[in-house]
């Protein structure tokens, strides 16, 4: 298990560049809505969410509380505008959900705003709100706001559990990089960002327990930082973490002096607003798994279950890929939220740069190779 002080150091550098770069929260007013007003609230919600997830947990070392605060007043006030700008961002759209998304974590700090509140509560009586199209992640992230909001979900969470790709516990060799971000954020809903480790059924918490070891060596392998820290979460969030020591000091290795954190391999050339919008979001999870305050790994625990064989066969097949240059290579921009899953939630937003869609090194087709 990975020493805690590394953890905390990480998390504390990457606060350290959020802060030294918060003006790179910033809205763009003048924009046509047509173009997407509402694509610049969801770092902002990204970061609340992250805050919160700090603040709650109450292990974030005494400079990263003092940052993030500061963070968060800076956003609340100076960027939203006291909260303002999200409702012109709900006048612009009335019956997006990614105002109240964004709203959500702040409300839960402190923050208030009762426009934007009586929206939702407006909203969620329309069956527009229930017919609003979203993939099965993204459904149950909505049905979990309702919930932390105080209204009853629609749907009920428990209608959507079984809809999702990890419900299924299907081949996790066919796991690419969207189906992992799905994984990441269905993970972080039935959990609460880990205050619930209950809420994953079993067999789920089972078959996570059996691969996330794997998906997080085979992304730290190919040094895709954005989605191998959204993985190093997920692992805080189970009922027994593993704080994977190989995959924490790789994912530290790869922070920078100032404590920015590369999406993919190295950190990107350009203009400063650019390089922001492509790593604010992996540095913005850096700071997000803690030692969570429950039981670590007990003894006689098998790390993989009672899937060894699996487990290397896998890994080999893996590697041989990626030594073959078979691997997934850097291409296109990949939807990488932090919240939701379909790229339109708070976190939902393209702008995450971090590799091809495709990244996993794992074989397609529904088995390993026997010769692997």
């Amino acid at each position: 298990m990975t020493d805690t002080r590394l953890i905390h150091n990480v998390g504390a550098g990457a606060l350290e560049w959020l802060w030294a770069h918060r003006d790179g929260f910033q809205l763009e007013p003048d924009v046509d809505p047509e173009v997407g007003f509402l694509e610049r609230f969801k770092p902002i919600g990204e970061l609340a969410m992250i805050c919160k997830v700090l603040f709650r947990e109450g292990v974030a070392g005494s400079r990263q509380a003092q940052l993030a605060r500061p963070l968060l007043d800076h956003a609340w006030r100076e960027t939203l505008d006291g909260g303002r700008m999200l409702v012109r961002g709900q006048l612009t759209e009335p019956l997006s959900p990614i105002p109240f998304e964004v709203y959500l974590p702040f409300k839960e700090l402190g923050y208030s705003q009762p426009e934007i509140e009586r929206a939702a509560r407006l909203n969620h009586r329309l069956e527009s709100w229930v017919a609003f199209e979203a993939t099965p992640t993204r459904r149950l992230g909505l049905s979990a706001f309702q919930r932390r909001f105080g209204l009853p979900p629609r749907p009920p969470e428990a209608e959507l559990r079984d809809t999702t790709w990890l419900a299924r516990t299907p081949e996790p060799w066919t796991v690419e990089g969207h189906i992992a971000y799905d994984v990441t954020h269905n993970v972080f809903h039935l959990t609460d960002w880990g205050e619930r480790p209950d809420g994953l059924p079993p067999g789920t918490a089972d078959y996570l327990a059996t691969w996330l070891p794997v998906w997080i060596d085979d992304w730290l392998d190919l040094e895709r930082w954005a989605l191998l820290g959204e993985l190093l979460v997920v692992d805080a969030c189970l009922p027994r973490p593993t704080l994977d020591e190989r995959a924490w000091e790789g994912f530290a290795a790869a922070q920078q002096p100032d404590g920015a954190m590369p999406a993919l391999r190295t950190m990107p050339q350009g203009a400063p607003d650019e390089v922001f919008d492509i790593v604010y979001h992996p540095t913005l999870v850096a700071p997000t798994p803690p030692s969570w305050p429950r039981p670590g790994p007990c003894p006689g625990w098998p790390r993989h279950h009672d899937g060894p064989s699996a487990y290397s066969v896998a890994r080999r097949t893996a590697r041989r890929r990626r030594d073959s240059g078979s691997a997934c290579q850097a291409g296109g921009r990949l939807s990488a939220p932090v919240g939701h899953g379909d790229g339109r939630g708070p976190g939902g937003s393209a702008r995450h740069t971090d590799g091809s869609g495709a990244g996993s090194a794992f074989p397609a087709g529904g088995r390993v190779p026997a010769d692997a």
